[in-house]
């Protein structure tokens, strides 16, 4: 269990409604109308994918929570080895995280994740795999350069590679200070 950033706590996100229910008994509950909507993508795919999934494979609902709680676990230990593997390679300097280029790792598995931990440890939001590939052609150029993605700038010369959110734009495209 896990809280997110607005102090939400889910414990019982594991469970099936079916589940909760006999966990429950007959205790009163509060159907959230808006659920029923099929308007939302997440909506129809609980509706309407998972039903045919279940219908196909009656426990893929099992497997996908067996499958979320193994994503979550493989989560948290690559966050702890890349702190461990960046410890004393890396300074915070103001709003930037400050990297020793030698220890950037060249496996392109590696920098998206480095990007990836870069963009939570600033407060930005998570690179996209496009922004990733973009990352991927300057960090593996032996000539670096500066390139603005998805949020981040990143600066990378023979020795450093620079990270730091990105200047917000203004309603008319130009560049605000913070």
């Amino acid at each position: 269990q896990r809280a997110r950033k607005d102090g939400v706590v889910r414990p019982l996100l594991a469970l099936t409604r079916a589940e909760l229910r006999a966990l429950h008994g007959e205790l009163p509950f509060w159907h959230d109308p808006s659920n029923d909507d099929l308007g939302p993508a997440r909506n129809r795919m609980r509706h309407l994918a998972l039903a045919a999934l279940v219908a196909a494979e009656p426990d893929a609902v099992a497997g996908l929570g067996r499958s979320a709680q193994a994503f979550a676990l493989a989560a948290g230990g690559t966050q702890a080895w890349l702190q461990a593997a960046l410890a004393g390679a890396w300074s915070r300097q103001g709003d930037a995280l400050l990297f020793a280029r030698a220890a950037v790792p060249q496996h392109p598995g590696a920098l998206a994740l480095l990007l990836r931990w870069a963009a939570d440890q600033l407060g930005g939001p998570p690179p996209s795999v496009a922004a990733t590939r973009q990352f991927f052609t300057h960090a593996l150029s032996a000539a670096g350069g500066e390139v603005a993605l998805h949020g981040l700038h990143i600066c990378i010369t023979a020795s450093h590679v620079r990270i730091e959110l990105a200047e917000p734009k203004s309603p008319d495209g130009r560049d605000e200070p913070h």
